[in-house]
């Protein structure tokens, strides 16, 4: 059984495998058009997370599976649309690293088409790993922080909150919100793992992301990032009244 590989695609904190296996190797006769030949899309998605309560990391994995026909990816544009269908399951808020995981399965199917009009059909394996390990590294040594200002604090209409290891504020600006299960994209806090229960109170970032309170708050007492999408939360040099 032939194959075809496309081994450590990284982008941002992600890395894709791909591999295409062409069942009917053997000199089997393609008995109908191009366009009908059978295709399955094997999508396996691991999310590796630092989880605060227990201190490990834990990991989380979706698979899907989708079967059609080589004419969706046959056409450029009916090809990215196909993928981008297939990737819309994946729960992942940085659209820069969807954009690259399209291109690859993109670029990787269309050399996978005459081989698999060849031999009469196709599998794609698709695996995807979303690493958000840097949890650990982010929240080891919170405690050394110099006068953190407290929950209260933070979310009393204050502006500023957090200082920095030599004693700057932080500068940088969350919003309450009461969670409900339409109002937001996100299900549970990507820090912790917890699941969001309908009206609990929840920190929001200037990009819209939700966290537990706790959580996003040793978070950027470490880093100015938002963990889902990078947006840099804007940063200040005076202390806050």
């Amino acid at each position: 059984m032939a194959t075809m590989n496309r081994s450590n695609l990284a982008h941002g904190n992600t890395l894709m495998n791909l591999s295409a296996t062409f069942p009917f190797r053997n000199g089997r006769p393609a008995t109908t058009p191009s366009s009908e030949v059978p295709m399955v899309v094997d999508l396996r998605v691991t999310w590796s997370r630092f989880s605060n309560e227990s201190s490990e990391i834990m990991h989380r994995s979706e698979e899907f599976i989708f079967s059609s026909t080589l004419g969706t990816i046959l056409l450029p544009q009916a090809r990215r649309r196909e993928v981008s269908y297939m990737l819309s399951h994946v729960q992942h808020s940085d659209p820069r690293d969807s954009d690259f995981w399209i291109n690859q399965i993109c670029s990787f199917a269309s050399q996978a088409a005459p081989e698999a009009v060849q031999n009469h059909g196709l599998v794609l394996d698709a695996d995807i790993i979303i690493d958000y390990t840097d949890f650990h590294a982010f929240f080891e040594g919170i405690q050394e922080i110099s006068e953190p200002l407290t929950l209260g604090e933070i979310f009393e209409g204050k502006e500023w909150f957090g200082n920095t290891p030599d004693g700057r504020s932080s500068g940088r600006k969350l919003e309450k919100a009461i969670y409900t299960a339409d109002g937001f994209q996100e299900s549970e806090c990507v820090i912790c793992l917890e699941k969001f229960d309908p009206g609990k109170e929840v920190a929001k970032m200037p990009c819209s992301h939700i966290f537990d309170k706790h959580c996003i708050v040793g978070w950027l007492e470490r880093s100015p990032l938002c963990p889902l999408c990078r947006f840099e939360m804007p940063s200040g040099t005076g202390k806050g009244n």
